[in-house]
């Protein structure tokens, strides 16, 4: 079985085989994934930095049992160390929007519990993942993550870290991987948004590649699928 994880450097996506990788030290965070599993160590401790950097919001918010949204965004950072994390990259659904190869998919199921809005209580440390000297801004993940309206054009400006929307084309703010072409519905949502930003919920090591929700009944694999068998791996 041929999976995929990162090498140390974020982007730079490696192949692995579970099969020749030692289980012998387990799995501290991302502890679903044993063996099987598509990371090591040395990648868990990446996810780990990630998520504890984003959610460094004080003490009492880091450790909220009742905050719903914890486990399900848990599940977005450690999806790497799935052995199914191959077989979420598939080519996109919508052709329209998506001008990438393959995007990764996400069930709208688990995209539904990880709406930004259920961050706001506590906020989001906004921070590089690669320049982690860079200032973090304490944003308000619904306001921040705000929908579009169907027919807007979802964009991203760079140089200011900020989602906007727009009702003609953004230009050079286009995000990796769209298409300048309005969105409609879960291309417009925050969760879509949240869920494509680098510094926001998109899961580690994919950095290059767009998060596209999809139907969880859609006939292939998506992260948060009920039934997961390995046999197809």
């Amino acid at each position: 079985m041929i999976c995929k994880a990162s090498g140390v450097s974020v982007g730079n996506v490696s192949e692995c085989t579970y099969i020749n990788v030692s289980t012998k030290s387990p799995l501290s965070f991302c502890i679903e994934y044993q063996d099987p599993r598509c990371c090591m160590p040395v990648h868990e401790a990446q996810i780990i930095t990630y998520y504890t950097a984003l959610m460094d919001t004080g003490v009492s918010c880091k450790h909220d049992v009742t905050n719903t949204g914890h486990v399900p965004l848990k599940k977005v950072f450690c999806s790497p160390c799935s052995p199914l994390a191959p077989l979420y990259l598939s080519p996109p659904t919508n052709k329209t929007f998506f001008t990438s190869a393959t995007t990764f998919k996400i069930c709208r199921s688990l995209a539904a519990q990880v709406s930004p809005e259920l961050f706001d209580h506590c906020g989001f440390a906004y921070v590089d993942r690669v320049q982690f000297c860079t200032p973090k801004q304490a944003i308000a993940p619904g306001a921040f993550f705000k929908a579009c309206g169907d027919g807007d054009h979802v964009c991203y400006r760079q140089n200011e870290t900020q989602w906007y929307c727009h009702p003609s084309t953004c230009g050079s703010d286009v995000p990796v991987g769209f298409a300048d072409v309005p969105c409609f519905k879960d291309t417009c949502s925050s969760v879509f948004k949240m869920l494509n930003d680098n510094r926001g919920a998109k899961p580690p090591f994919h950095e290059d590649t767009a998060m596209e929700i999809v139907d969880d009944e859609y006939g292939k694999y998506c992260l948060g699928m009920a039934s997961q068998a390995t046999d197809e791996l």
